[in-house]
């Protein structure tokens, strides 16, 4: 069982202890009550840390290191091929107009 969840089940079973050693049949004394808030928000706080190791253990940098490199390889590949074509682009253009014929007017 990994930490997180022990730490989630010994928060509720203290909270529930807690609601239960209440000051009378129905009724809760303050500090009881507020320890009780204070479980349940550690509960809270417990359930989020929790799910947040989950994602970072799950979380492959590596893999995603990979995708990164292959991504700059191909961008950079895809902007020498952009240059290449702009200026190939630059020199159809001055070819056509030097043989264009200037019209007169």
């Amino acid at each position: 069982m990994c930490y997180a969840l022990r730490e989630r089940i010994a928060l509720a079973e203290t909270a529930r202890r807690l609601r239960d050693d209440a000051a009378g049949p129905g009724r809760v004394s303050a500090p009881a009550r507020l320890a009780a808030n204070i479980a349940s928000i550690s509960l809270k706080m417990a359930a989020k840390r929790g799910s947040m190791f989950q994602y970072w253990e799950k979380f492959d940098l590596q893999r995603l290191q990979r995708e990164l490199g292959a991504t700059a390889v191909e961008l950079a590949s895809r902007q020498e091929g952009s240059e290449e074509s702009r200026r190939h682009l630059v020199e159809q253009s001055r070819d056509f107009k030097r043989s264009a014929p200037e019209d007169e007017e």
